[in-house]
């Protein structure tokens, strides 16, 4: 088929932070989670935003901020690189998507696995989405590159004009892509 054969026309792009969602029960309102959340409770994400007369015909997926929001083996995942005490200082909120996404993998459970199949089982288009340099600065944010690269900072950010920053960016959306 020819490129004009292939386009498609999208009605509404919903773009789910990747990281928020693992934090919230609901992504309509901010609904702070009093236990772990479950698959069932993964698969309801998609519930809000696909609801019958919806709209919305594809999901952006966002899978990073800096750090990864899966076990990785070419980055650091969310939190890794920070210690029990570290953890404990952080706000309930934050606590939470840690053990969630703990809990989550722990069981072989990759949720993001899940709201993409979830998305796709209802006819959406889903596609990952990736930041390029996510500047937050917060110690769960933090990875082996950026503290082994002083010399590829630019603030708390890298410095995308180091060939070595963009190898270790495409390996990174190369690992999510093929996941």
């Amino acid at each position: 088929p020819s490129t004009a054969q292939v386009r498609r026309q999208r009605q509404i792009l919903y773009n789910l932070d990747g990281d928020a969602c693992m934090a919230f029960l609901s992504v309509k309102k901010v609904v702070k989670p009093s236990h772990p959340i479950t698959p069932d409770s993964v698969k309801n994400i998609i519930d809000e935003i696909a609801f019958p007369g919806s709209q919305v015909d594809t999901l952006l997926l966002c899978v990073n901020a800096q750090v990864m929001y899966f076990p990785t083996k070419v980055g650091t995942m969310r939190g890794m690189l920070t210690t029990p005490e570290q953890r404990r200082k952080w706000p309930a909120q934050e606590q939470q998507r840690f053990d969630n996404m703990q809990e989550l993998f722990n069981a072989g459970i990759d949720p993001y696995a899940m709201l993409l199949a979830e998305a796709r089982s209802r006819g959406m288009e889903a596609l990952l989405t990736f930041r390029m340099n996510d500047a937050h600065g917060l110690d769960f944010l933090k990875t082996q590159f950026w503290i082994h690269h002083r010399e590829c900072r630019l603030d708390n950010a890298l410095d995308l004009g180091h060939s070595e920053v963009c190898e270790y960016t495409f390996l990174l959306i190369e690992e999510a892509v093929r996941r």
